[in-house]
């Protein structure tokens, strides 16, 4: 995605002059630089952290990372972060978080009253999740009810089973039928006993939790604003257009709601 595109979309709805933002996971490609906006990262890795991670299978985008201003090892990344923000963005974020909700709330409590966040979510149908089901409502109502903190086993597995090489590019031509019967493994098996090991071995494994469109991403986000569960509000979106795998919503934190709901 063009982060053109991506600037131009949130310019639609913030003075960036006067705005203070952070952006969530921004890696080496930030919607903005520090010289364009008034902007803040966080990350759950540190830069050099980060490096360590992408140096030999990514040297670019290892040589290209921002300069992470807060790093937090914790679900609840709000508490260390005594500021408040005009505008929260992550990109490509809200598909690996396990429990949604407590993020989105997490967010909420460091927004300024009336603040927005933005977020670009990967379509499932032009990704490597091409054959994966949707999330639920239902799954993302329990992930919050047992107080997800990590991906399960099961999430882990789905992630590395059902994986295919299938790029926006590929879909778009039309072009992805071979790639459909691209597996990793030979059976369900071998991917379940390679998801315990990861979980075991590392705890937190980095993984697709969330399988959206832009209907099933739209329609949970209303109902779990109409029903208390988050006081973000949708209040503009725009569906995937060629050639990107991508659509933006933006949320406004809003007064009308309190939480009424809480995890165990």
């Amino acid at each position: 995605m063009p982060k053109s595109s991506r600037q131009l979309f949130v310019k639609r709805i913030i003075e960036l002059s006067s705005a203070k933002i952070l952006e969530i996971g921004a890696l080496d490609n930030p919607t903005f630089h520090k010289a364009e906006a008034n902007i803040f990262y966080l990350d759950w890795f540190s830069k050099a952290e980060l490096y360590l991670k992408h140096q030999y299978n990514n040297p670019q985008k290892a040589e290209n990372l921002v300069e992470v201003d807060f790093v937090v090892k914790d679900k609840n990344f709000h508490k260390p972060i005594n500021q408040e923000f005009d505008l929260v963005i992550a990109n490509h974020v809200i598909e690996h978080i396990p429990n949604i909700i407590s993020w989105f709330n997490n967010v909420s409590s460091i927004l300024k009253k009336d603040g927005f966040l933005f977020l670009s979510v990967p379509h499932k149908e032009y990704t490597f999740d091409k054959i994966r089901n949707l999330t639920s409502l239902s799954q993302i109502i329990r992930n919050y009810d047992e107080d997800l903190n990590i991906p399960t086993i099961y999430q882990v597995f789905e992630h590395l089973y059902f994986y295919r090489p299938i790029s926006a590019i590929d879909v778009w031509k039309g072009d992805f039928q071979e790639l459909l019967n691209q597996k990793r493994f030979s059976t369900a098996f071998e991917a379940l006993e390679l998801a315990r090991s990861e979980v075991s071995r590392k705890g937190y494994v980095d993984v697709h939790c969330n399988i959206f469109d832009f209907h099933s991403f739209t329609n949970i986000c209303n109902e779990l604003y109409a029903s208390k569960y988050i006081d973000l509000k949708l209040v503009d979106s725009k569906d995937i257009e060629k050639p990107d795998n991508e659509f933006f919503t933006i949320f406004q934190k809003t007064k009308e709601v309190t939480h009424v709901h809480n995890s165990r």
